[in-house]
């Protein structure tokens, strides 16, 4: 598993245990990028560069009318839709 996929789904894990609150996905995602650091930082493993997260998350996610191909983040699941009734 890449080190962008063990953030992501820690970043989850951390929207889902705060209650699932919108908007914070920025918030989520630098500190899950935290902690998985620290935790190479303990157990001796090499983390690759020393950018910040914010600097790999902007270099994934370029902003809109800047230069370069933009990655979103990930799509939220949608509710479904109720279902129509029939007029009579």
């Amino acid at each position: 598993m890449s080190k962008e996929d063990r953030i992501r789904r820690r970043a989850y894990e951390i929207w889902e245990r705060e209650g699932r609150p919108h908007g914070r996905d920025w918030d989520h995602w630098v500190k899950a990028a935290e902690e998985i650091e620290a935790e190479g930082a303990v157990s001796g493993t090499k983390n690759g560069s020393r950018r910040s997260a914010k600097k790999r998350y902007d270099e994934k996610h370029v902003s809109p009318g800047a230069t370069g191909e933009t990655i979103p983040p990930p799509a939220k699941p949608k509710r479904p839709r109720a279902k129509r009734t029939a007029k009579a």
